[in-house]
């Protein structure tokens, strides 16, 4: 199937990246302020998709086979 011409495809530029990085960073700091529980995966011993085969990874906020590395 053809593009049509009249579309016009950029690829991101560095401040669009940066913005959605600033915009993730306000996100979390909002969810700690509200008291959110923290993300097991981002501290788990088993962060990697061959070792964790629960079908939440990685928004994790319980998990019984949670090991801290």
């Amino acid at each position: 199937m053809r593009r049509p011409s009249n579309i016009n495809v950029e690829p991101q530029s560095p401040d669009n990246n940066r913005d959605m990085k600033n915009l993730k960073t306000l996100w979390w700091n909002f969810r700690k302020k509200l008291g959110s529980p923290k993300l097991l995966c981002d501290s788990c011993e088993y962060d990697y998709p061959s070792a964790c085969h629960n079908s939440k990874r990685p928004n994790v906020t319980v998990c019984q086979d949670y090991k801290k590395r």
